[in-house]
């Protein structure tokens, strides 16, 4: 998108590069094709994988994407009706219409964060902390870390980076 500012910080960026030569690192002929633990690794990280793509289906067609257009249907609607917001917010009569417009997008919105985002974050922080059992499931963890964005945000009751340094250390001595 020409114009917007790259979203990835920092932080980010360097938490990545100092995992990578990590992961790179292992070789990959020294893992055993299935460790114990797989099992209940591939069942978490598929947990988050569904409500990562029920939050995604939510926003893009489902019922979280209907409020906010209805919101901007009513925003519209309001605007042509009043001359403008600002003169709607400022008269008896629209000020009660930009509340409610408002109220129920926020309402939306609480309802998209305890169906959606939360469950999801709450998952994904539970693969974050599973030890990974193979080197694939190292690099789907990492992903899962990255999407939600786990090395910058205080979701994790210990250091991302702590976490990662455990997987490694565990799958180079088996």
């Amino acid at each position: 998108m020409a114009g917007r500012e790259p979203s990835i910080s920092r932080r980010r960026v360097l938490g990545a590069a100092a995992a990578f030569p990590i992961v790179a690192s292992i070789p990959a002929f020294a893992l055993p094709a299935a460790l114990p633990g797989r099992t209940s690794f591939d069942r978490r990280l598929a947990r988050y994988r569904r409500l990562a793509a029920r939050a995604e289906e939510a926003a893009t067609t489902g019922w979280f994407r209907a409020a906010n257009d209805r919101h901007g249907r009513e925003e519209a609607e309001i605007k042509a009706r009043f001359g403008g917001w600002k003169e709607a917010r400022g008269c008896p009569e629209g000020k009660p219409l930009c509340d409610a417009v408002w109220r129920r997008l926020d309402d939306a919105e609480d309802a998209y964060w305890e169906r959606c985002t939360a469950p999801m974050q709450k998952a994904a922080v539970t693969v974050a902390l599973t030890p990974a059992p193979d080197l694939d499931a190292l690099r789907a963890k990492i992903a899962v870390m990255r999407e939600q964005e786990l090395e910058e945000l205080d979701r994790m009751p210990r250091h991302p980076l702590e976490v990662l340094e455990e997987d490694v250390a565990r799958l180079s001595r088996a």
